[in-house]
């Protein structure tokens, strides 16, 4: 009996053990399908009866709200005379009735409603999206128009005042950006939906109207392959990368060699037909464009005859370019037919833009830059080189007509150029071949207001002792060297900047100088006395700034301009020495 009593006990306690542990569990488990069932609650706009009136005058206004709502509350603000005033009740029924200027405000009003759930809040707010005036006449009436309602982020858009009768105007971008302007633009960085309030005034009242910008997410922007083939000298060929919107390139040039740069040379070993892959990529994607090129071989020694010994000839390709698909690829030319060396492959004449092409034999080429842009008539085209591989950094000129994309090559030279028959006079820092488009485009028929921007090293102006004022920009034509208009822009630790003006472009180039001992000469004999001595004076010091920068040998050089000088001071010395030990 004591056992099975026992028994009972322990079966009672294990039971209540149980169900108190069962009931927090359901507890939990009711609370959370509770959280879960409730929506949030959301503003989805509101609306007003009547928004413009004369004071005092009453309005119902109406809230378009989504999910269960536990209190809800109407906030009124005149920020002509700072008076705020509100209605609040609870329910998902969110309407009132509100009397504007009942308390002589006048003027635009902010309406703001904020509603309560059981799972969180929302709000919305209308900058002057009530106006009431005291007067009936004489009033401004506000009015504009936008360059663009929706767009990508970010969104730039110009704003029209078209008011009538206002003195003073004030713009709200959203909730808290303003402007006093009368025509502004505004950018909108970020994805949503903007209402732009425009809000007028004059000495008689006050008015305000609105639009919605709806702005999204940034779009995705695909790269679009492309590519053109022109050829320079023997088997070599130039690739000019015309694609959009890339960062990444992988070229396969069909004879099993590849390359990852934006515009290659590539040297083909021997002629025939090649299919070439240009795969370009971003962030967003890939995109692929192929073609044909056919490289012809023939004998020629029009690269030497320049210089006189044709008694080697050259191998010259003629390279004729299409398209072997139909993948994407933006301002390939698409035609084919062969070109001689140096000239388009695309078959337009020669006072066309293009990809163009150099006669210089690329064995005198040390380095060289592309770039590319379209030119169009009437306006200003720039060809920039920002990968510094030579001196000239910029090209700047204003078109006579339209060539549509257009290659600008600027190559650095190891010697003078094969095409110029005799050096330029003075010191020579560089020699550079500036080629745009096809040959004949860049001359004073087509563009006009030319200039090159360039860089010299300030040590070549100090281990040469090169006066500054004397650098020239020289072009080669008509058989001789001419000196352009040259101006010092600008200089910085390591280089002094210039701009040459020039009538035409694609030509051998040459950059000089004069030494300042020159200058020196022409100050002393066409200036006044002491001038010259004050130069003679600055280039001695400057000149001696330079030995002492060059080499340890610079005391060897000042003995060979003196010399005796030490020893005969020694010997007088020695002299006095010994007259005085003598008295």
């Amino acid at each position: 009996m004591k056992k099975s009593f026992s028994s009972m006990i322990l079966l009672v306690t294990l039971f209540l053990q149980v169900t108190l542990a069962i009931i927090p569990s359901i507890g939990v488990v009711s609370a959370v399908g509770n959280v879960t069932s409730s929506d949030n609650v959301t503003i989805n706009d509101f609306t007003c009866n009547i928004t413009h009136g004369t004071v005092p005058f009453e309005s119902r206004l109406n809230g378009n709200v989504t999910g269960q709502v536990t209190r809800w509350k109407w906030e009124f603000y005149n920020p002509q005379i700072d008076h705020w005033s509100y209605s609040a009740g609870n329910g998902n029924f969110v309407t009132t009735s509100h009397e504007f200027g009942r308390v002589g405000a006048y003027g635009v009003f902010n309406v703001t409603l904020i509603v309560v759930g059981s799972n969180g809040s929302d709000s919305l707010k209308k900058i002057d999206y009530v106006v009431g005036n005291k007067n009936t006449t004489g009033l401004p009436t506000a009015n504009f128009s936008a360059s663009s309602t929706s767009g990508y982020a970010p969104l730039n858009v110009t704003f029209t005042d078209n008011s009538k009768n206002a003195t003073t105007t004030l713009w709200y971008f959203g909730l808290t950006n303003t402007s006093k302007e009368k025509n502004p633009t505004y950018t909108f960085t970020s994805p949503g939906t903007y209402r732009v309030v425009l809000e007028v005034s004059n000495g008689r009242g006050w008015d305000a109207t609105a639009q919605e910008i709806t702005v999204q997410g940034q779009q995705k922007v695909l790269p679009e392959a492309g590519f053109d083939a022109d050829t320079f000298n023997g088997l070599d060929v130039q690739f000019v990368d015309t694609s959009q919107n890339a960062n990444g390139w992988n070229w396969d040039f069909g004879d099993g060699t590849n390359s990852t740069e934006q515009n290659p040379t590539h040297i083909y070993s021997q002629a025939g037909n090649y299919t070439v892959n240009l795969i370009v990529n971003n962030e967003n994607g890939t995109s692929l464009a192929n073609k044909t090129i056919n490289v012809e071989e023939v004998s020629s020694s029009s690269d030497e005859s320049d210089s006189g010994d044709s008694s080697n000839g050259d191998s010259v390709g003629t390279v004729t370019v299409s398209d072997s698909s139909d993948s994407s690829s933006s301002g390939s030319s698409g035609n084919s037919g062969s070109s001689s060396s140096g000239s388009s492959s695309s078959g337009s004449s020669g006072s066309s833009g293009g990809t163009g092409g150099s006669p210089e034999p690329q064995s005198n080429v040390a380095t060289k830059e592309l770039s590319q842009t379209s030119i169009t008539y009437g306006n200003s085209v720039n060809f920039n080189f920002p990968q510094n591989a030579t001196p000239v950094t910029n090209i700047n000129f204003d078109s006579k007509k339209t060539v549509g994309k257009t290659t600008a090559i600027v190559e650095m030279l190891k010697n003078q150029s094969t095409l110029v028959s005799e050096p330029p006079s003075d010191e020579v820092y560089k020699f550079v071949n500036i080629w745009v488009g096809n040959s004949g485009f860049a001359t004073s028929d087509n563009i006009e207001n030319a200039t090159v921007y360039f860089k010299i090293e300030k040590s070549w102006l100090q281990d040469k002792n090169i006066d500054k004022s004397s650098v020239t920009f020289k072009r080669y034509n008509d058989s001789k060297w001419n000196p352009l208009q040259t101006t010092l822009a600008g200089e910085d630790n390591e280089y002094l900047y210039f701009i040459a003006e020039t009538p035409g472009l694609s030509s051998p180039f040459a950059i000089t100088g004069k030494t300042a001992s020159n200058a020196a000469m022409n100050e002393t004999k066409y200036g006044t006395q002491s001038g010259s001595n004050s130069s003679l004076e600055n280039n001695a010091s400057n000149a001696t700034n330079v030995k002492q920068t060059q080499s340890p040998t610079t005391s060897e050089n000042e003995d060979k301009k003196s010399p005796g000088f030490e020893s005969v001071f020694g010997i007088v010395s020695l002299l006095v020495v010994f007259l005085y030990k003598r008295k």
